[in-house]
């Protein structure tokens, strides 16, 4: 995380401030929180409630993060997949207790209410009201009028005291924009219209059945989606009833207040469709694999999927994490952008492997997808861009040349004959900028192990079916419907990875490295996506072509043929115990098995 430079004032507790600048806002909001767009400032008593203080570590700290995080993908490495506790991470890369401390205790003096300390000691969630915010941070609080909706948000970059200029990273929940789910409009289902997805296809076409045949079905695996709206059991039993699957039900973790079940017709349908659609997804793939729903409500300026991010991660809830919502890296601002990638880093240490949807917008990622036509230029999914993340794009079937699909569908629900062929996706033509988002991160530099060309990261990593051709079939409010987009892609590769988590017998964390080691050494493992592109009106995308690309990144899977690969489970050397701060791991860890 990268810290405010402040100039330095003299006398305990003063604050020193930087020039004013403006602050980052979005998505598709270029105009929120410009002086031409302000409306009036906020009621000093109005609540800003659950945001979130950064806690900056040092550099010697983040050195040794990223040495280690290196080390557990590297099997010549004393540390390899030698997870740490969230305790653990805390105790070696977080700021010291005491100090942490001191800094609740100042938030507390200056009228805020903590409401909790994370177990990494790199972020305090905290309310308080507007007022409190524009005394102790300068930031500028005010009212917009942006699409006919006023918005909230801060006029300038938060500015705080001295004594904390190395200690303090940002603030995050200074405005009330949200993340957006990464699904298109749900589709009334028509039967013999088209050649919907059942499980039962997934497995076919994406070669996972043999797995599934030999039992590997998640078992003791854990899959958390992260959500910002609660769920309706009967749904989820409604859809793994229809496709045969074990009962097996979501556990739902509530963070905070209850986000409920929005009404038909709220403007928090969207989120609810996408629990609901994440939730049944993920579990369908591996079938018998744990599904936890960490469900946080957004506050007036805090994005309930940032919540339920660091909930999920800093209790350790599942060894796979999946997340159907994004915004660009150029809307999220600095405070998000190095939340985002500080928990991501922290999943991986964790040996958690955190999957994430592209985007629905092609390569104008700032972009609404309902737009006719894309402004901002080319923009990615900054909540999948770190190297911390696995990022998923998307891909449609071509289906040329007939005898992919059988007539009758059987009681599994399933038609695909086999492996049915892929494009990029890319729908713009029949209006908006629906196709597979992806490109290069204006922020992370390319990871050593990520093949391609140029200097920075690229999304996607791997592709999956993302079409509305072929529309996943989900149950919403007790009726089958049909939905589409990279949140679909994701959930399936979350429910992937849980079944290569149950075959190797531990936690894989960051499957990067090792997804792209094997796409070079058996590309056979990979569909290898050569034709279509993400350029969407108004924005020139990328083509996909031999290799990697940033519109289908390494191909779609063979998931079989990956879990060959990949082997039938790891073998964990006998380790001399390391040293804290010197050979990369911090404490004595004994190897844990799944949670």
């Amino acid at each position: 995380m990268a810290s405010m430079t402040l100039l330095a004032v003299a006398g305990c507790g003063a604050t020193g401030r930087t020039t004013p600048r403006s602050a980052a806002f979005g998505p598709n909001d270029s105009v929120f929180a410009v002086p031409e767009t302000r409306i009036e400032g906020v009621d000093p008593e109005f609540r800003l409630d659950r945001m979130v203080l950064l806690l900056a570590p040092s550099a010697e700290q983040q050195q040794l993060l990223d040495a280690l995080a290196a080390a557990q993908q590297d099997q010549g490495s004393s540390a390899f997949h030698q997870w740490l506790t969230p305790e653990e991470y805390g105790a070696a890369f977080g700021l010291p207790a005491d100090e942490v401390a001191r800094i609740a205790e100042w938030l507390r003096e200056q009228g805020f209410q903590v409401e909790g300390i994370s177990a990494n000691r790199r972020m305090i969630i905290f309310s308080g009201t507007a007022g409190a915010v524009d005394a102790v941070f300068h930031a500028g609080m005010a009212r917009y009028g942006v699409g006919g909706a006023g918005r909230i948000g801060n006029a300038l970059e938060p500015v705080f005291p001295a004594e904390f200029a190395r200690e303090i990273g940002g603030v995050v929940g200074l405005r009330s924009v949200r993340s957006a789910s990464e699904h298109a409009p749900v589709a009334e289902f028509a039967a013999g219209a088209e050649n919907y997805l059942a499980p039962a296809d997934i497995a076919t076409i994406y070669d996972v059945a043999p797995l599934l045949a030999q039992g590997v079905q998640g078992a003791g695996a854990t899959i958390a989606v992260l959500a910002r709206s609660n769920l309706l059991a009967g749904d989820v039993a409604d859809f793994r009833d229809a496709f045969g699957l074990p009962g097996n039900p979501p556990v739902v973790v509530v963070n905070g207040a209850d986000p409920g079940v929005p009404g038909a017709g709220s403007a928090d349908q969207a989120d609810f469709e996408e629990t609901e659609m994440d939730t049944e997804w993920a579990g369908a793939v591996a079938p018998e694999a744990a599904v936890v729903v960490v469900a946080s409500a957004s506050t007036s300026t805090t994005d309930g999927i940032v919540l339920s991010a660091e909930y999920a991660v800093d209790h350790n809830v599942a060894p796979v994490i999946a997340l159907s919502y994004g915004e660009c890296e150029a809307d999220l601002g600095t405070a998000e952008n190095a939340m985002l990638n500080a928990l991501w880093e922290q999943a991986a240490v964790q040996g958690i492997t955190v999957v994430v949807a592209s985007g629905d917008a092609g390569a104008a990622g700032c972009d609404d997808p309902e737009d006719a036509t894309a402004t901002k230029g080319r923009g990615v999914n900054g909540m999948c861009s770190t190297p911390y993340s696995l990022c998923v794009g998307g891909t449609e079937f071509t289906e040329q040349g007939g005898g992919y699909w059988a007539t009758d569908s059987g009681v599994s629900g399933g038609s695909a004959l086999g492996y049915v062929a892929e494009t990029a996706w890319n729908e713009s033509a029949a209006g908006g900028l629906w196709a597979a988002g992806g490109g290069a991160s204006a922020l992370y530099a390319r990871p050593s192990w990520q093949s391609g060309t140029g200097n920075m990261r690229m999304a996607p990593d791997v592709a999956l079916a993302s079409g509305s051709h072929n529309a996943y079939l989900v149950w919403l409010n007790g009726a089958q419907v049909a939905d589409s987009g990279t949140s679909a892609a994701a959930v399936v590769m979350a429910g992937m990875a849980a079944l290569l988590v149950e075959r190797a017998g531990e936690r894989l964390g960051n499957v990067g490295p090792k997804l792209y080691a094997l796409a070079a050494a058996d590309p056979g493992a990979f569909h290898d996506i050569v034709s279509g592109d993400n350029s969407v009106p108004g924005v020139a995308g990328y083509a996909a072509v031999t290799g990697y690309d940033a519109a289908t990144g390494l191909g779609s899977l063979d998931v079989a043929a990956l879990a060959a690969d990949w082997g039938a489970g790891w073998r964990v050397p006998k380790r001399q115990r390391c040293r804290p701060r010197v050979n990369c791991r911090p404490a004595p860890i004994r190897p844990r098995r799944l949670p």
